[in-house]
């Protein structure tokens, strides 16, 4: 199947690429807006057909402007679309010989030091007396990503059966980064499963 432009694939290949392939939604957003920013790169540089030459120059010009991690993913959508192309008969996989794009592993963030979480952990138990659920809540939360390890996102989705207890230790399941479903678990210290207590008792509460 021939394309006179590399403009008629976002209204005929792309919409089948993405809905063909085992994506998340979020996946499927990020993919698609790579795939965009292609094309529109392609067009500005009149490349009606691209090669794995045109895709290494499009390489150099996220790696220019844009983060790391938004120009891994751009290259991958890409990518995997050339192979999904290839694999369909519908094309080459001109990204085959194409590197991806590696980054090295640092922390965008500084962590907290000792003596700012006792701080903070200082302020939100002071809001405790009269403050009633919220405080609770807010102290809770905080705790759960000190004492657990757990992510904000982590944390946010968290419901009462997520509450549980394992070989009669208790414990939280959570729903992990990447995975489909609640699939792991933490281990709860006795005095956070008290303070997990109180505040769930604190909601019945009128």
């Amino acid at each position: 199947m021939a394309f006179s432009s590399i403009s008629t694939w976002g209204a005929s290949l792309f919409p089948r690429f993405l809905s063909e392939s085992d994506f998340k939604p979020k996946t499927r957003l990020t993919f698609r807006a790579g795939l965009r920013c292609f094309v529109g790169w392609c067009i500005s540089h009149g490349i009606p057909e691209p090669d794995a030459a045109a895709l290494c120059r499009w390489k150099a010009f996220l790696l220019a402007r844009y983060q790391v991690a938004t120009a891994r993913t751009y290259l991958s959508a890409v990518k995997c679309f050339f192979r999904w192309m290839a694999d369909a008969g519908l094309g080459k996989d001109v990204g085959a010989s194409v590197k991806g794009i590696k980054s090295e592993k640092v922390f965008r963030r500084d962590c907290l030091s000792d003596a700012e979480m006792r701080r903070v952990l200082a302020w939100l138990e002071h809001q405790l007396p009269g403050g009633g659920e919220k405080a609770l809540r807010d102290f809770e939360m905080v705790m759960l990503i000190v004492s657990c390890g757990l992510r904000v996102s982590e944390v946010s989705s968290l419901d009462v059966g997520d509450l549980d207890s394992v070989a009669g230790e208790p414990v939280i399941w959570v729903h992990g980064k990447g995975r489909d479903g609640k699939a792991d678990f933490v281990p709860v210290p006795p005095s956070l499963r008290d303070l997990l207590f109180r505040y769930l008792e604190s909601r019945r509460q009128p």
